[in-house]
């Protein structure tokens, strides 16, 4: 972060208590709660809706109570940076809506921590961010008290929290006193928010994204969804992640529409939820829709009639369906479209630069099935290489830096500073498809370079495969073997010499793959993406023998 501005340069030279920040966001907010003041957050698992007039109202108070508290200075010295960073602890839901907006409307950094997060975890996020202060869920308020004596004992550090329960459906604030501030804007190049990443592929780094992507960048995606004050989105993602928030919570609130959460995802329930109306959004990643699939063949197909119609109805009536951070195998597109009528609306990005491809909303029959489709309006993207490369992508809205990580942040952007996403893809005409990882999905077996998604795929589209996972095994004659990790359905059983004779008609024989291990579930990151780096190590990896399937040529086994 710059050290050469402190965020003391942004606030009002005259401390206001009713004015917020004259960003988009606020400005947003407070026309929705004059002109309107509908339902713009419904916390499902606690029983409570909050109006706009009611979330502002929160977020003043809590913002004010901060900016108050004896623990807390935007100006701090004993910081090494000027930015204030400001951990918020707590699932979707009202209470984390108003911390996430009063941190904004402070002038910090808001950095959202998982509630899955075990002690030591939180310990290495709280330190690599510099927290200087937590906001909490009630339901979290024991753990942080540990967390607390623990950086105490441990690292001779004091640790501030506060409850956010306290601020959910407070006594209103009259809104004719809450007003945008008359003082400069704050400046949007500085931070805003700090997205750690999942960690899949190396430890995870702290994306720093500038309050500029919580204006713009978050208009883009109203934009290119076409989202509305009257559209309602069923919320079921972490909220630490990007898609969770710059997705599926703030461009919904900024439109006037409203988040429904959901702290977890439940396909039972998620049926009964959209048959009841009123949603007009959802977003999920492959595995969520499979689980949809496979919950309405086997519990709601078998009803009367009228009741299966009101459930493929409900579906029907959605104005998208919303796919991201892998692409969903062929049969699952099929048995989407088929079941709702919709098209899953597949997109690719990262938590550094946003979204990059996207399939439209509407008028998508063109985009050709497989493609994430074409670049997002106004993204700057090239390939390293032409037709097939690496996908580098500039905008003015992607990270500045990876959180006190100037290595990184320097080898993660070419002399033109273009950032690496490590994404290899496909251009056809205008439409991209993704090739998968360039350290993980690109295997080398045989002298060959082998797509281990377009291996992933043809197995995700045997009827008897719940869920696959394609990776290299370190051998000593082939380089690497191509290893596939498979979930199957009930009562299956699968043999190497069957998935090879299945996929033989869709696969080049050198793709095939020689190495198999069932395995009765995928170890998984908090937004449901298989990890590939503990498959490799826990399935694949050395001393891991016992249990896996190694196919061997025809010649091999006649000679043992």
């Amino acid at each position: 972060m710059d050290q050469n501005k402190g965020l003391q340069d942004f606030t009002p030279s005259r401390w206001d208590p009713a004015a917020l920040p004259n960003l988009p966001i606020f400005n947003r907010l407070v026309n929705h709660a004059h002109l309107r003041n509908t339902v713009c957050v419904r916390d499902v698992d606690a029983s409570i809706s909050m109006t706009h007039h009611q979330l502002l109202t929160g977020v003043v108070n809590l913002r004010n109570d901060i900016h108050g508290n004896p623990a807390f200075s935007l100006d701090r010295t004993d910081h090494e940076e000027s930015d204030v960073s400001i951990g918020l602890l707590a699932p979707g839901g009202c209470q984390f809506a108003v911390g996430f907006l009063a941190t904004l409307a402070l002038g910090a950094v808001c950095v959202p921590l998982s509630t899955a997060y075990p002690q030591q975890e939180l310990s290495y996020f709280v330190q690599k961010a510099r927290i200087a202060f937590l906001l909490v869920h009630h339901d979290c308020v024991g753990k942080v008290r540990d967390l607390r004596l623990y950086m105490k004992e441990k690292h001779d550090i004091d640790l501030y929290y506060l409850c956010l329960k306290d601020y959910i459906l407070q006594p209103l604030i009259p809104l004719s006193t809450i007003i945008i501030s008359s003082q400069q804007p704050p400046d949007e190049s500085r931070a805003g928010l700090v997205i750690f990443t999942s960690g899949t592929s190396g430890p995870p780094k702290g994306a720093v994204l500038r309050r500029r992507t919580l204006g713009i960048g978050v208009q883009n995606v109203i934009d290119l969804y076409s989202i509305e004050a009257t559209d309602v989105i069923m919320h079921c993602l972490p909220v630490h992640h990007a898609t969770g928030i710059l997705v599926t919570f703030l461009p919904f609130i900024t439109a006037g529409g409203c988040v429904e959460f959901h702290h977890k995802f439940d396909a039972v329930k998620t049926w009964e939820r959209w048959a009841r109306g009123d949603v007009t959004y959802f977003s999920g990643v492959p595995t969520i829709y499979s689980r949809l699939v496979a919950t309405y063949k086997r519990n709601f197909e078998i009803k009367e009639k009228s009741l299966v119609e009101s459930y493929k109805g409900a579906a029907a009536r959605f104005k998208g369906f919303l796919c991201g951070t892998s692409s969903p195998n062929a049969r699952l597109r099929d048995e989407w479209k088929l079941l709702t009528g919709k098209r899953l609306i597949e997109r690719y990005g990262a938590s550094e630069i946003g979204i990059v491809f996207s399939i439209p909303l509407k008028n998508n029959s063109a985009v050709p099935i497989g493609s994430a489709g074409r670049t997002a309006p106004g993204v700057d993207m090239k390939l390293s290489s032409y037709p097939e490369g690496e996908i580098m992508v500039r905008r003015p809205d992607m990270l500045s830096e990876y959180l006190y990580n100037p290595d990184a942040t320097r080898k993660a952007l070419d002399n033109d500073g273009y950032f690496r996403t490590g994404d290899l893809a496909r251009v056809e005409g205008e439409h991209y498809f993704i090739l998968g990882r360039m350290s993980t999905d690109i295997l080398k077996s045989g002298g060959y370079k082998i797509s281990a998604l377009d291996v992933e795929r043809e197995i995700l589209d045997q009827d008897y495969v719940d869920e696959a996972i394609v990776v290299g095994m370190d051998d000593e004659e082939f380089g690497q073997r191509v290893a596939a990790a498979i979930v199957l359905k009930k009562d299956v059983k699968l043999s190497i010499d069957r998935l090879r004779k299945d996929l033989s008609h869709k696969l080049a024989r050198y793709k095939l793959p020689t190495v198999l291990r069932v395995v009765q579930q995928m170890p998984k990151t908090p937004l449901g993406k298989i990890s590939k780096a503990k498959v490799t190590q826990d399935f694949f990896g050395p001393g891991r023998k016992e249990g896996l399937q190694i196919w061997q040529p025809q010649h091999v086994k006649s000679r043992l």
